[in-house]
């Protein structure tokens, strides 16, 4: 199922353009792992793909589930909820995406760094921006340029690019760009011909 915006509210259809779920909430977000955020009535819920309200709206903002996780707001603060609705990891970031390959990206302190399934801090919050892993590797922001480092947090591409791209790595090439030339980059950095 896809989101769709009708009359200033937002609902499913299906691969054939059919309105599965009406357009009744005042935003959505794409099902993951079989449940899809919602707003209504100004907080954030969980749906299935039949409608249900399986996790209820009581969060300021969520994002859809990755790895088991999704990240949610409580009081102002991010952090994560397991698919009973239960708090997997206690809001206390700034920001939260997604979890991809075990870590998740979060903000502390205006810096971003990654955390493990269990809140663990395990790359530190050094980073002005970041993405989620691809591949082993996560493009990072740091002192107005990018590069990758690795689930170890080590830089293995160097912070060289413009941040004007802000992709992810896949099959094994990552879109870059240097003073305005856009190509593509291995693994080790190096540019892949067309």
């Amino acid at each position: 199922l896809a989101t769709v915006q009708l009359n200033g509210k937002w609902g499913f259809v299906d691969k054939n353009g059919t309105m599965v779920i009406p357009a009744k909430y005042d935003r959505a977000l794409n099902f993951s792992e079989d449940l899809a955020p919602v707003k209504i009535n100004g907080k954030y819920g969980f749906i299935d793909k039949t409608d249900t309200m399986v996790i209820p709206a009581r969060y300021e903002s969520a994002l859809m589930f990755c790895d088991g996780l999704a990240p949610v707001v409580i009081n102002n603060r991010w952090g994560y909820i397991d698919k009973s609705g239960a708090v997997a990891i206690t809001p206390r970031y700034e920001s939260a995406l997604y979890f991809t390959e075990g870590l998740a990206p979060v903000q502390i302190n205006n810096k971003y760094g990654f955390i493990d399934k269990t809140g663990t801090l395990v790359i530190p919050a050094l980073y002005d921006f970041t993405w989620s892993f691809h591949e082993g590797l996560v493009q990072v922001k740091i002192n107005g340029k990018c590069g990758f480092i690795d689930r170890k947090g080590e830089m293995v591409i160097p912070a060289i690019y413009d941040d004007s791209i802000w992709t992810s790595f896949s099959n094994g090439t990552v879109e870059v760009s240097l003073n305005g030339r856009r190509f593509l980059i291995d693994r080790n950095g190096n540019e892949v011909p067309e």
